[in-house]
């Protein structure tokens, strides 16, 4: 097993998926180390989840796999969602925004970026701005609809 360098799981329907289990239902068989470019230190393991036709279990059939599960968690769920009222889905991104725009989340975002791709703070930071403006285009999408979809 790897040493202080914390995995990170998949979060599907709902929970956080270790990266491996102990019955036959394989999360993850193996885990990819991110690196920090500048140090080429290892940061994180991620896990390794495969389409279907790339992963197989001992006896040679296709496991199920995370992104399987993923798909298919997201397929439950979309009856649900589609029948959320637009009202809801906008104040869910709201907020999404007011926590974005939290100094120390923008940072630790910024923070991070930084690690995994290299770049200065500043550039990270635009990252960031760049996709809290995304968020808040997704809240005014109700507006502009004007219930025409």
């Amino acid at each position: 097993e790897h040493s202080k360098e914390p995995h990170v799981m998949n979060f599907i329907n709902g929970s956080f998926e270790p990266v491996t289990v102990s019955n036959d239902d394989v999360v993850s068989s193996s885990s990819i180390p991110l690196f920090d470019p500048s140090s080429n230190k290892v940061l994180s393991y991620v896990p390794e989840s495969h389409h279907p036709s790339q992963q197989m279990d001992n006896d040679g059939n296709e496991s199920t796999t995370a992104l399987n599960r993923a798909v298919a968690a997201a397929k439950q769920a979309y009856p649900a969602w589609s029948n959320t009222p637009v009202q809801s889905r906008q104040r869910l991104m709201l907020d999404y925004a007011h926590f974005l725009h939290r100094k120390e989340v923008r940072e630790e975002i910024a923070y991070w970026i930084t690690l995994e791709n290299g770049k200065t703070t500043a550039d990270a930071m635009g990252d960031v701005w760049r996709g809290l403006e995304v968020v808040e285009a997704a809240t005014r999408v109700g507006c502009d609809m004007l219930g025409d979809s």
